[in-house]
């Protein structure tokens, strides 16, 4: 439905749930569970002591079937 995961995702128990779909990922990997069609994008990270560095260099986008 397009609609991004920060306005209709639950997060409980290292799970993230689409309420639209009720698809879900692993939060650790980003790992499609049950039906979910696609793998989570997400930002390459690296901790370097009590640092996190994010990657953002690109947007993240999904392709959309029309």
């Amino acid at each position: 439905m397009a609609e991004p995961l920060e306005t209709s995702g639950v997060c409980a128990d290292g799970t993230l749930t689409c309420t639209k779909h009720i698809w879900q990922w692993d939060l650790k990997t980003g790992a499609p569970m049950g039906e979910a069609e696609r793998p989570l994008l997400y930002y390459p990270i690296r901790l370097e002591g009590n640092e996190l560095f994010i990657d953002f260099e690109r947007e993240l986008a999904y392709d959309y079937d029309e």
